[in-house]
């Protein structure tokens, strides 16, 4: 398999293609399911876990929206 050299990377914002809007959509819900599904692994162990570690998986997950907003990355 042959790997394809990174396309040069644009600071203006708002300047991807229609081709790499379609491809960041896709990596986007391929990411956001295996979060959705690693949640659904904690949530039985939610009762066991320390305020802490329940404020720390809070972050994270408010973290992740911010991160693959749209606002943010297009």
């Amino acid at each position: 398999m042959q790997i394809e050299e990174e396309a040069p990377r644009t600071m203006v914002k708002g300047a991807f293609n229609e081709d790499q809007k379609k491809e960041f959509e896709r990596i986007k819900s391929i990411i956001l399911y295996i979060e959705a599904y690693m949640d659904r692994l904690v949530e039985p162990y939610k009762n066991t876990m320390s305020e802490h570690e329940l404020s720390f998986i809070e972050y994270e997950k408010n973290d992740r929206e911010y991160r693959y907003s749209e606002e943010r990355l297009l």
